[in-house]
């Protein structure tokens, strides 16, 4: 008894090849059955999403007197070319916080503070929050804005004292 399957007639016949259509080739065929990605970039924007960012600390004033202290020493050693350790915050150009670097290497040398001209009245306010502690040398527009500040304040003391 011989079973009749419903292709026997064509199974064992050659392969058609077209004349008129070229064959495509193999990794083409094969990008056919590949996954197909509905929405461009969700995969994308789930990894962005799913990536955590540090927030940026605040330092107290503890700290950054121990920094400057630090500093300090730093300046007195740096012809010995120390092996330091700097750890920095970087921010995120993509979304908020960003993440702390540490960085080690040899102090060559420590440069002086540089900041965006947005950030001056900070950092002046920050500087005279120091008091006579602080010497500020250069940069000269810097040292002018220093002492014009303080003699607005001596002025105006003497105006309420004048009441």
């Amino acid at each position: 008894m011989e079973i009749s399957h419903q292709y026997d007639d064509i199974i064992d016949l050659p392969h058609h090849v077209s004349e008129r259509h070229p064959q495509m080739p193999l990794i083409d065929r094969a990008a056919q059955f590949s996954p197909f990605a509905a929405l461009t970039g969700y995969d994308a924007a789930i990894i962005e999403t799913a990536r955590l960012t540090d927030k940026k600390r605040e330092l107290s004033e503890e700290q950054k007197l121990e920094i400057n202290r630090q500093l300090n020493v730093l300046q007195t050693r740096i012809k010995t070319d120390p092996t330091i350790t700097v750890v920095f915050f970087e921010a995120d150009s993509r979304k908020n916080g960003g993440e702390y670097r540490t960085v080690i290497g040899s102090a060559k040398r420590i440069d002086p503070i540089f900041h965006k001209k947005d950030d001056e009245t900070e950092i002046l306010i920050r500087i005279l929050s120091f008091g006579p502690v602080l010497k500020v040398l250069e940069p000269a527009a810097l040292v002018d804005q220093i002492v014009q500040r303080l003699d607005r304040q001596l002025l105006y003391d003497n105006l309420v004292d004048c009441t």
